[in-house]
């Protein structure tokens, strides 16, 4: 990118998904799910790569942390985490019909830049 014919910053992807996902592995979560952008593009492929980084460091089963590929818009997320959360095998699922309350913000993570992902 030496010849690219303007300045540009990036994140890394790969290490922010890396320590998203091992933060809730901290809290005690083994089935973590990645609602990401879309397969094709180098950044979904990057924070992929971090979030399958840290479930293998963690001796997670991967087939337990599904990873869901979608536009970036809130409302294509959102209805991927609904999906998610009909899931019988989440815990979510489990808690809602048992009647347990489950506190969504503190064991939730986002990782978004500009304002489709708030």
């Amino acid at each position: 990118l030496d010849n690219a014919p303007h300045s540009w910053v990036d994140t890394d992807n790969a290490g922010a998904f890396e320590q998203a996902t091992k933060a809730l592995i901290d809290l005690g979560h083994q089935r973590i799910g990645l609602i990401n952008g879309m397969a094709h593009m180098t950044f979904a492929h990057l924070r992929e790569q971090g979030f399958r980084q840290a479930l293998s460091q963690a001796g997670l089963k991967i087939d337990h942390c599904p990873v869901h590929y979608t536009e970036l818009t809130a409302e294509s997320g959102s209805h991927v985490a609904r999906e998610m959360l009909r899931d019988p095998y989440w815990p979510r699922h489990a808690a809602r019909e048992l009647g347990v309350a489950m506190p969504w913000p503190d064991q939730y993570r986002r990782c978004d830049i500009g304002p489709l992902g708030r």
